[in-house]
């Protein structure tokens, strides 16, 4: 049993650590990870405003293929608020990192990670498999005219065109990193991933067509 006085060590070195220079660690471990299993770097941008928590988005171009992931370094640095109320092992679905793969070397990918990756620390909340990010038609011109939400997901419809690199294997102060795929669907994938769940909605996109590529 845990006394009372032990509970407070673990978040007290928690914040001596981030406090202490953290994201040279994390932004090292987090980019060579990545290029272990892409690519080298190509481009690299800041996310959100904020100085805390540090965020970044690099893009990979997948060894020889005519496809970029860009990926986010810094969402598993801590993990992430809430999530213990939702699922029975937080520590194993705490820490993400997002990653988009596209067809050609664009912004748009960063873009719009730029704009979900500050969910969860600028709004107090966690993103995991199978959720959505609603908008309307429209709202994502880069992705095509009919896209109107992001479904996030660890196993998105792989194809047979392209292999899809493994992201996973990453770890932050012993936890696993998750990284989830974003992908850009239409009103109708919208609709059945919040009205049935992501694994339908996922089955649905692959039997259309749709892969990992955005």
């Amino acid at each position: 049993r845990v006394s009372s006085h032990a509970r407070p060590v673990r978040p007290r070195e928690f914040w001596t650590w981030r406090g202490a220079g953290a994201w040279g660690e994390v932004r090292s471990t987090g980019l060579a990870h990545l290029e272990a299993r892409t690519g080298p770097q190509e481009a690299a941008w800041p996310l959100g405003q904020a100085r805390f928590p540090e965020l970044i988005a690099t893009r990979h171009r997948v060894g020889e293929l005519p496809v970029w992931v860009t990926a986010t370094t810094g969402l598993s640095a801590q993990r992430m608020a809430g999530v213990e109320q939702y699922v029975d092992q937080p520590e194993r679905a705490g820490r993400i990192e997002l990653a988009i793969a596209r067809s050609m070397p664009d912004q748009a990918g960063a873009e719009l990670l730029s704009s979900l990756a500050t969910i969860p620390f600028g709004r107090c909340t966690w993103l995991g498999e199978g959720h959505t990010i609603g908008g309307s038609p429209g709202n994502y011109p880069a992705f095509g005219a009919d896209k109107a939400a992001v479904l996030l997901t660890a196993t998105p419809p792989a194809g047979s065109r392209y292999p899809m690199p493994d992201l996973q294997g990453l770890r932050r102060r012993g936890e696993p990193v998750t990284y989830l795929w974003v992908m850009v669907i239409d009103e109708e994938t919208f609709r059945l991933a919040r009205g049935r769940d992501a694994r339908a909605a996922v089955a649905h996109l692959q039997s259309n067509g749709a892969t990992w590529v955005q």
